[in-house]
């Protein structure tokens, strides 16, 4: 079965009306930007759990109110689904959820740039009681915890700041996890500088393959495997380098090689405006992937950690109150 860390398909429910529920297909050529996934074709897939990205645009008036939208509409679709989709809002509900005899398509919740917080401690508070697991300090804009990789407010060398170090106390404290996906270096560095944080970066591509600003280092992705964390394998071929699934290919054998089997997983994008690799143009085609994966020599229990079981390992441990 398949898990996928990160799709932003919350925001076409938003602002496009989009039915998880219901059949759609990628309209632009090559499956490019958007109508990437929805419950029918995952469930032809493969596809058993999902952790949706809640995304805000840094210039809204109301983030915090567009992320606390987009976790009612999912909660409304779950209620609507007759039991074939859930929300998981801790490790325990995945356990318990995936245990029956027919499991719905898990969903679990992860801010993607805590810029919607304004720098209030009581908006987070707020957020990880409605059950989202996964924190992403930032995402293309500057914000009170820290800095992006690049975009607006970009720099390497800042670390958190007094609120994000106070931010990240308070997930630790309450066992959520921190995504360093689209976070600057010296943030980086901050949160795997602290022995009590539960690590992963949700999409990403490896830079050991293809040099580039939104890709993780050896160095990063050793140092997130040394604390048993997971990484979450692009399907943009913008950031992996290459347009066909075989550069895809390329950057998770490069992940397993530096960082060993259990660190890999998939980090897809769907639905972010990305242009996925061919082969790959929606949620359907998954299983060739994992033929791509058995292709080049990888054996069935590590491609099966790759596609699904490293991902639902890790979230199945204690997340959230």
């Amino acid at each position: 079965m398949f898990a996928d860390l990160h799709a932003d398909t919350p925001l076409l429910m938003r602002w496009l009306n989009y039915d998880l529920l219901k059949r759609h297909r990628a309209p632009l050529p090559g499956g490019a930007l958007f109508s990437h996934l929805d419950l029918p074709r995952a469930k032809t897939s493969g596809l058993a759990l999902q952790l949706f990205g809640l995304v805000s645009l840094p210039f809204e008036r109301d983030g915090y109110g567009t992320v606390n939208a987009m976790i009612d509409g999912l909660e409304e679709t779950s209620r609507r689904s007759k039991g074939e989709f859930a929300i998981a809002h801790s490790g325990k509900e995945l356990g318990e959820l995936g245990a029956g005899t027919k499991p719905p398509l898990i969903g679990m919740l992860s801010l993607e740039g805590v810029h919607c917080l304004d720098g209030d401690m009581a908006r987070a508070q707020a957020l990880v009681k409605r059950g989202v697991v996964s924190f992403g300090l930032c995402h293309f804009s500057a914000n009170a915890a820290g800095a992006p990789s690049r975009c607006l407010g970009r720099d390497d060398f800042k670390g958190l700041s007094s609120f994000g170090h106070e931010l990240v106390d308070y997930l630790s404290a309450n066992q959520c996890l921190i995504d360093v996906a689209h976070l600057g270096p010296g943030g980086f560095n901050d949160v795997m500088n602290r022995r009590d944080v539960r690590v992963l970066c949700s999409h990403t591509g490896l830079s050991g393959v293809y040099p580039h600003w939104r890709n993780l280092s050896d160095d990063q992705v050793r140092a997130i495997a040394g604390r048993g964390g997971v990484i979450g394998v692009i399907f943009s071929r913008h950031f992996l380098g290459g347009s066909n699934i075989e550069q895809l290919v390329r950057h998770v054998v490069h992940l397993v090689n530096v960082g060993g089997q259990e660190v890999a997983a998939l980090g897809s994008d769907f639905d972010g405006c990305i242009v996925p690799v061919r082969g790959l143009r929606d949620v359907s085609k998954l299983s060739r992937l994992r033929d791509a994966l058995l292709d080049v020599g990888l054996g069935n229990q590590t491609v099966d950690g790759i596609v699904g079981d490293n991902a639902r390992r890790f979230l199945s441990s204690p997340v959230a109150i």
